[in-house]
């Protein structure tokens, strides 16, 4: 069953757990790759936050070292199971889809972000927990006189060009989906 979490006009977080998930009791579990823009930020935050859930996390950095090590491929579904056999890690956390946006608009700006997990069994290749958040920020606001033109003005443009703003929806999004997942340690 589907679930949500969150209290009106608060952000939601749409998630669905398998009774798998509580039958197997995962106790590691590897972040993998994928090949987007923003994605090293995005994998170290989820393998940072999995690890207040489980055991053992094989963070990207590990990940990589191992599979360059071993030769692995690991877009390739015969040498991930290969590679999580090696490790002894059966389960794997995808991200499932990234989606970035900005908008600005003089007065206003938003960025958001848009992000699907699933932790899923490598052997049977089955999703036990998936979970989907969009996490959004904004500046500015309605100029409903020259000087809060100008004001909102400078404070969508101070948002837009805020690098900071993209790592915190980063970290925000992905705390939140990680929270609806039992605790497995």
């Amino acid at each position: 069953p589907v679930k949500e979490k969150g209290k009106p006009f608060s952000q939601r977080v749409i998630f669905r757990i398998s009774d798998s998930l509580y039958k197997e009791a995962p106790d590691c579990v590897i972040i993998w790759p994928t090949d987007k823009p923003q994605m090293p930020k995005i994998e170290a935050a989820v393998a940072r936050h999995a690890s207040t859930k489980f055991n053992r996390v094989i963070g990207p950095n590990k990940r990589d070292r191992e599979a360059r090590g071993g030769a692995y491929d690991l877009g390739n579904p015969l040498d991930r199971k290969s590679f999580a056999r090696k490790l002894r890690c059966p389960f794997g956390l995808n991200i499932a889809a990234a989606h970035r946006n900005r908008d600005y608009l003089v007065v206003w700006s938003q960025q958001s972000l848009s992000l699907t997990l699933e932790l899923k069994s490598i052997r049977q290749e089955k999703t036990l927990w998936a979970a989907h958040h969009k996490a959004k920020r904004s500046g500015g606001g309605l100029p409903l006189s020259p000087i809060s033109a100008a004001v909102n003005a400078a404070k969508a443009g101070l948002h837009q060009a805020d690098d900071d703003v993209t790592d915190s929806l980063i970290d925000d999004a992905i705390r939140r989906m990680i929270v609806t997942l039992p605790d497995l340690r």
